[in-house]
């Protein structure tokens, strides 16, 4: 917090500061408790403020910092794609606490990134949205980007890249496992004619985890990872889907990307 002279109210009135109705947004800690029920209450926080006269005043204020909503929490993944259309896999892990951290792999250069805070902003009434500034690290050079958190999932862009990712809700805490019916191994073909027939093999596990190899149509090895994302099509049907991105054992700048809806 930063006091100027004009928060100060004039010598001789009560002693108080006035502070922007700010809500900081993290895990509970220090600057507040959290009882036996959960409920979290502000703590009392000293503020010392020093005039240009050099003469001291000590204020206490109320501070609560609320833990972040579940659909923020969690782990990410999907698809990452650059202006020139390149495209790649991406993943995010948002703890309690805020502190983000993931990685970007486009067109097979990494670039791993981080952030400590979030940002509260509302596109439509009643929707809040999180968003963080991250740094990402980029061989020896830096990069910065937001990450906008929404309650279906998350979407954002880092260095350029458009991202959409989807929170893996099995691994929440309590979550129900991924459906025995869902669970196993599914094929898609690739390709047909002259130049072969290649083929995915997606196995998914309980986790929602989603592991997949196969071969492109040319006969090269591909190998890669998604998430089950739950999903409800426009009449009402439940379904799944997951963003698969695969890149070749022998990197050649090629790929194989795209949306496996589970019927």
């Amino acid at each position: 917090l930063k006091f100027t002279a004009k928060d100060i109210l004039k010598k001789g009135s009560k002693t108080e500061v006035e502070i922007p109705a700010n809500t900081i947004y993290g895990a509970p800690t220090a600057a507040s408790k959290t009882d036996k029920k959960g409920k979290v209450t502000p703590s009392k926080v000293k503020v010392t403020v020093t005039t240009a006269g050099k003469s001291k005043a000590v204020y206490e204020i109320a501070l609560t910092v609320d833990p972040l909503p579940a659909w923020a929490v969690g782990e990410f993944s999907g698809l990452a794609s650059t202006p020139e259309g390149r495209l790649g896999s991406a993943s995010m892990s948002v703890t309690a606490a805020g502190k983000v951290s993931g990685k970007v792999i486009v067109n097979g250069t990494n670039c791993t990134f981080t952030a400590s805070s979030y940002d509260i902003t509302s596109k439509t009434v009643g929707e809040t949205n999180l968003v963080a500034v991250v740094t990402g690290k980029l061989g020896k050079g830096a990069v910065t980007g937001g990450i906008t958190v929404v309650a279906s999932g998350a979407s954002g862009s880092l260095a350029g890249a458009d991202m959409t990712l989807f929170r893996n809700v099995w691994k929440d805490k309590g979550a129900e496992p991924v459906p025995a019916d869902a669970q196993g191994l599914y094929t898609v073909k690739l390709g047909a004619g002259e130049r072969g027939t290649g083929y995915l093999s997606l196995t998914v596990d309980k986790k929602g985890a989603v592991k997949v190899a196969g071969k492109a149509p040319d006969g090269t090895t591909l190998s890669g990872a998604a998430t089950l994302v739950p999903a409800v099509d426009p009449e009402g049907a439940a379904y799944y889907f997951a963003d698969v991105f695969c890149a070749p054992s022998a990197y050649k700048g090629g790929y194989v990307a795209g949306t496996v809806n589970f019927l």
